[in-house]
């Protein structure tokens, strides 16, 4: 499913969040796609609770677009 990669974003976060995580990082409006990439590769964010590092965010996607922002999304979000 092709979606803008800050929408990605809000998702994990809305996700880390029911989860009992505070925070992730990089936070929503840091998200950006920089290079336009069909390759498949993973999104990971780090997730916190207050000031503490609590684990790892990550989804898997593919076809990256500078122009649009947007990423083909092949995975589920994962925390770890």
């Amino acid at each position: 499913m092709i979606k803008n990669i800050k929408d990605i974003a809000m998702e994990v976060e809305a996700l880390a969040k029911e989860k009992g995580y505070t925070a992730i990082e990089p936070g929503v409006d840091l998200v950006e796609v920089k290079h336009n990439n069909g390759s498949i590769h993973s999104l990971d964010f780090t997730l916190r609770k207050g000031n503490h590092f609590a684990g790892r965010a990550s989804v898997t996607v593919k076809n990256a677009k500078v122009d649009d922002q947007t990423v083909e999304q092949i995975g589920d979000i994962k925390l770890q």
